[in-house]
């Protein structure tokens, strides 16, 4: 079989009615070339990313998921091929301002990166709402060690107020919630009521019925 044949048989193999859909657990640079990997040969309907978010932290006040964008950055083309994270054509002004000032220049913040870490907290801040569809799930990381992990096909928005409000519009969540000692209570609201904790791990359902 020469490989013309070889190309055709495969795609015959992928676009099988009994092989419909998969999910990329990724992390890291080489999270990121296996789904770009995944995407030359699977077609996008069919492919989703789980994607590691326990390396998040906030670094100067932003948001900083660096698993995220690195694959976001390597699926749309514009990751830099000789680091494998970052941006392609990235400069430097920002980090180079920051240590003439004798800020912390550990953690390089290109300038079109910080645009990307800027926006999303300004979303989050806001009120970013989070979905995932009947494929995906989605954990994040917030601010003061909480974890948020909403399941299939579910709505959370996140706010970042005084009281530490998640507002669960539908599907279910399970809520790790750091306790802090002179901090607000966490506030997660349904559209059937509320609820306030100090620090706990708990589940919670918003339903029509619930």
């Amino acid at each position: 079989m020469d490989r013309r044949q070889t190309s055709c048989a495969r795609s015959k193999t992928i676009s099988s009615s009994s092989v419909s859909r998969y999910l990329a657990i990724t992390g890291g640079v080489g999270g990121a070339k296996l789904g770009q990997g995944l995407q030359q040969v699977l077609p996008p309907e069919s492919l989703a990313y789980l994607v590691n978010t326990g390396d998040d932290f906030t670094h100067l006040g932003l948001h900083v998921s660096p698993d995220l964008d690195t694959l976001m950055y390597t699926l749309g083309g514009l990751s830099n091929p000789d680091t494998g994270w970052g941006r392609a054509g990235e400069s430097w002004s920002f980090i180079a301002s920051l240590r003439e000032l004798g800020g912390p220049d550990w953690f390089n913040l290109g300038d079109r990166d910080l645009a990307v870490h800027v926006l999303r907290s300004e979303w989050l801040a806001a009120g970013a709402t989070l979905r995932t569809d009947e494929r995906t799930r989605a954990k994040v990381a917030l601010s003061d060690g909480s974890t948020i992990t909403h399941n299939h096909d579910s709505e959370v928005t996140l706010r970042a107020d005084g009281a530490r409000t998640i507002t669960l519009t539908r599907g279910m969540l399970v809520a790790d919630v750091a306790k802090l000692e002179n901090g607000p209570r966490a506030v997660f609201e349904t559209p059937k009521g509320r609820v306030e904790v100090l620090g706990t791990k708990f589940a919670l359902t918003a339903t029509e019925e619930v």
